[in-house]
């Protein structure tokens, strides 16, 4: 079976105005209880959960994460393939374990272990 996308992010500068954004543009609502700054959504409403919210950093960006069984031997799959990893695996506290890497032509993709979303 092949591996599903089972999140995204949208973050910026300004994570209330994103969400205002979003909000006003699909109809989305946003639970910004466990982090402030970042809503997170309901997968019911939206196809799959994610989030949108202030970058740590500021930095703009857009990332889709692709669930996968294995994330170290998928970061394998990655580099041999010809990708980079640029977020090195990391749990989040109480969280999921992830990875970001980009693709030869240079687009940021996330892994999430699965099981743990």
């Amino acid at each position: 079976m092949a591996d599903k996308v089972v999140w995204y992010e949208i973050l910026g500068k300004n994570g209330d105005n994103l969400q205002k954004f979003y909000g006003g543009l699909f109809g989305w609502q946003f639970n910004n209880e466990a982090m402030p700054g970042y809503g997170m959504t309901d997968e019911k409403d939206t196809g799959i959960g994610g989030g949108v919210g202030t970058a740590p950093d500021g930095t703009i960006w857009s990332i889709f994460y692709v669930g996968v069984d294995d994330i170290d031997a998928t970061i394998e799959k990655v580099t041999s393939n010809g990708g980079l990893i640029v977020m090195p695996k990391m749990t989040v506290p109480d969280g999921p374990t992830l990875a970001v890497f980009t693709d030869p032509e240079g687009n940021k993709v996330g892994l999430v272990q699965n099981q743990e979303m």
